[in-house]
């Protein structure tokens, strides 16, 4: 496989056809010493005060290839270049053949100025014209431009094809030189790895770790315009039940419409079950009007204040769970009935799906003013794969619970991932067989890393040797969290916690967070270490492992063991 440089198509790329051919020439085989270089600018342009190449091709022993990509469909009258775009729309484009003549030119003329050893003007240079929308190739003949020069629709359909075409248009140029009897020669390898070298210094190349978190994330600072819409309906309507994938942005909205019903002095319950989350809510919603937590503690807290003896009571009997699944519902529902808990004029709830049980729902409804049927509420929630409290409630499992209680509701859905790197929405998709849409001007970011370790010993050697390197790219402490299923004196970072490493369960300034996935559910991190990944053989296990990968907004990596590896990798 040829060198691409980027290693991956930018997001910013607007050409459909550019992308095309930088797909094809991804997939072309026996290419390894190939290095095809994407839109290269041109300081010194004859032309323009900013040229570009859309490709360089460097093909050692063959020839340095500068080709202009045009798509569209294409025709020639007159002297003129035309374009149809996708609407049926004619315009007119600039001289394709022009554009890569002079591109070629300014090229070699920059080669040379740079370092003058180099001898640009004694190698072969060429360049080329496709279309890769449009069957030219047997329409156009222009004293300009040769047939080899050219390529269409039907000779780039697939990888083969663009390679052999490439190669026709080295064989091209390196005729034309020949028959001219002068002393210029294909490129060297030597030779082609100095032009990258010239066009893509390697000083250039690499960028902190920090700088990459900042550009990725600031990126995701204002609301899509989907989140807009949801928004909207939002105010417009009673009772809303929104549902989106991790990274869509059901907190952000969540937050924004309890501040907006509280700022008209109206009571706003905020819940969620996760405990961390609550804390996080709690931390950015500081209005009076706004009653924030975890729905157990706030409904433990009555209990506790009002019926302690039965709390002890119920504790001695039964089991924790049980008791908050079961009992504390009951006790509160109790306390609701007798008038000690005020009602209110809102309740939003985030991560909805942890709550959604007849026995949570029978209290939510004697809290909230008019009911669940009449009153005010929003629930925000992922019932696919983020439901790792109730694996088998699935969204319309949940639709289905409130309208059998005919409860009417209007239900939005957010589709725009808006938290994630790209190539971390790439390796979900790629785990979990799914399909996320991601904003169009997202960053690529770095490559997901899955660590593969035999034994815990060794992961915690890896763990050790990944923090190290954060650190000297300039990763703060805090901006790091290391995930596990278990916690943390059964994980293997327990090995590493020294002191060299801060790590602990509590949030700490100068320290790294350790949290089991379950915990940090709803939350996010810049950078997020998954470890302690032994098996993936249940629905709950893999929906845990979702939950964790999707809490990195920039930086992800992962620590499999031999038999999880295969999955995640």
């Amino acid at each position: 496989m040829a060198r691409m440089i980027p290693e991956h198509l930018s997001e910013a790329t607007k050409s459909r056809a550019e992308e095309k051919l930088f797909r094809l020439f991804q997939q072309m085989s026996e290419t390894d010493d190939w290095v095809i270089m994407h839109s290269v600018a041109i300081a010194k342009h004859p032309t323009q005060s900013q040229g570009e190449s859309d490709f360089v091709v460097l093909i050692p022993d063959h020839a340095v290839l500068v080709l202009e990509i045009k798509g569209g469909g294409i025709s020639y009258r007159s002297g003129t270049w035309y374009s149809c775009d996708r609407y049926n729309e004619i315009h007119e484009i600039k001289n394709p053949v022009d554009e890569a003549n002079n591109a070629m030119h300014a090229l070699k003329k920059y080669l040379d100025e740079c370092n003058s050893e180099l001898r640009a003007g004694r190698i072969i240079f060429g360049f080329g014209v496709v279309f890769p929308d449009s069957e030219v190739c047997d329409k156009l003949h222009l004293p300009d431009l040769a047939n080899e020069q050219i390529a269409d629709i039907n000779t780039v359909m697939d990888a083969d094809c663009a390679k052999n075409y490439l190669l026709r248009l080295c064989a091209f140029w390196k005729k034309r030189f020949n028959t001219a009897s002068r002393a210029i020669l294909p490129p060297s390898a030597a030779q082609c790895k100095e032009i990258v070298n010239l066009l893509r210094p390697e000083y250039s190349s690499h960028i902190s770790l920090s700088t990459i978190i900042r550009g990725i994330e600031g990126q995701a600072l204002k609301l899509t315009q989907n989140q807009q819409y949801v928004l909207d309906g939002l105010k417009d309507n009673e009772r809303c039940l929104v549902a989106g994938s991790a990274g869509t942005g059901k907190t952000v909205l969540a937050v924004q419409i309890a501040r907006d019903i509280a700022s008209t002095g109206q009571s706003v319950a905020f819940f969620c079950y996760n405990r961390r989350l609550a804390n996080y809510l709690c931390s950015n919603l500081g209005d009076a009007n706004i009653v924030c937590g975890s729905f157990t503690d706030y409904m433990d807290s009555f209990v506790e204040r009002f019926r302690p003896e039965a709390k002890q009571h119920s504790l001695d009997e039964e089991s924790q769970d049980d008791y908050y699944r079961k009992r504390l519902p009951d006790l509160f529902s109790e306390l609701c009935l007798d008038g000690i808990v005020d009602q209110l004029d809102y309740l939003i709830i985030d991560e909805a799906q942890d709550l959604m049980t007849d026995d949570y729902l029978e209290t939510l409804d004697l809290l909230l003013k008019g009911g669940l049927k009449d009153g005010n509420w929003r629930f925000f929630m992922d019932g696919e794969k983020q439901n790792i409290y109730h694996a088998n409630m699935s969204y319309n499992d949940i639709r289905e619970l409130l309208r059998r209680r005919h409860i009417y509701f209007s239900t939005y859905i957010l589709t725009d991932n808006c938290r994630n790197s790209l190539s971390i929405i790439k390796k979900v998709d790629h785990v979990f067989g799914s399909q996320t849409r991601s904003l169009q001007d997202v960053s690529y970011g770095e490559d997901v890393k899955v660590i593969k370790y035999k034994r815990n010993n060794e992961q915690a050697t890896a763990v050790e040797a990944l923090l190290l390197k954060l650190y000297a790219e300039g990763i703060a402490p805090d901006q790091i969290v290391i995930l596990s299923p278990v916690r943390l004196e059964n994980s293997a970072v327990a090995q590493i916690c020294n002191n060299r490493f801060s790590i602990s369960e509590t949030p700490q300034k100068d320290g790294i967070l350790f949290c089991t996935i379950d915990g940090f559910k709803g939350l996010e991190s810049s950078v997020v270490v998954l470890t302690d990944i032994y098996s993936l053989d249940s629905e709950k296990r893999l929906n845990r492992l979702y939950v964790g990968m999707t809490r990195a907004k920039s930086l992800l990596y992962i620590f499999a063991n031999e038999k999880s590896f295969k999955q995640v990798n």
